[in-house]
């Protein structure tokens, strides 16, 4: 069974606070947990996926993902395309000198029950997040909005 977790993000006054909460833990009160919510403003409430990142972290909603792939944009991509044999494996484009980029940077999100990439864009909305592990957490919509621009 899925652990429920929860992260609550306050505003302070020069950063957020972060505070992770099980659901027994907001079911006995959360006035009983902390006082935190008395002296900041709470920004958001967000529900763990059940998922963790390719480095272990915890993913919850909200948190903004990047999975890295090589750069199909470059003059060393273009160059390595136009020398090679589509039966080359794929480790002569790992040797390669084409630039590693984040080539999906996207928020997670709640729909129909299931966690998916907000704004991937495969034909239909909505990637459903099945291989967590090729993703890693870089932030989050609430403290890093620039990250989705």
């Amino acid at each position: 069974m899925r652990d429920l977790k929860f992260d609550l993000i306050y505003k302070g006054e020069h950063r957020f606070h972060h505070k992770k909460y099980h659901l027994s833990e907001l079911m006995n009160g959360i006035n009983k947990i902390c006082d935190i919510h008395q002296i900041m403003e709470l920004v958001a409430t967000r529900q763990f996926t059940g998922l963790k990142d390719k480095n272990g972290v915890d993913i919850y909603e909200g948190d903004i993902v990047a999975k890295k792939g090589v750069d199909q944009n470059s003059s060393e991509y273009k160059e390595w395309m136009d020398n090679s044999d589509y039966s080359d494996n794929k480790d002569s484009i790992l040797e390669s000198k084409i630039p590693i980029v984040n080539v999906v940077i996207d928020a997670v999100s709640l729909d129909r029950f299931r966690y998916w990439l907000k704004n991937e864009s495969f034909g239909y909305e909505g990637e459903d997040l099945e291989m967590p592990e090729l993703f890693e957490v870089i932030g989050n919509i609430h403290e890093n909005p620039e990250l989705l621009k």
